[in-house]
């Protein structure tokens, strides 16, 4: 599943692999987020589900900017991006 959704002025994106990734899915990620990174420079990204419980260590050398194993995690590291979005976008700067 792949969405994509704007707030503000920055794009977020949304990719689930089906059945739940795990290692095998990290070089297909990794190339996402590189994408991203050269693409939309300003996405914030975040990574959860199984496959951080299963390669955490790589998925820290992606340099996403949140991640987590756990649903509760996750939810919590989305609402900390989404505050930095709105900080930003309230900037004067």
């Amino acid at each position: 599943m792949t969405c994509l959704w704007t707030a503000s002025s920055v794009p977020g994106i949304c990719w689930s692999a089906c059945p739940p990734a795990g290692v095998h899915a990290l070089p297909d990620l990794a190339r996402l987020v590189l994408a991203l990174r050269v693409s939309v420079p300003h996405a914030l990204i975040l990574v959860s589900g199984n496959i951080v419980a299963e390669a955490e260590d790589s998925i820290r050398l992606i340099h996403a900017d949140a991640m987590s194993s756990s649903y509760e995690g996750a939810r919590t590291a989305l609402e900390t991006l989404w505050e930095r979005l709105s900080d930003a976008s309230t900037d004067p700067a």
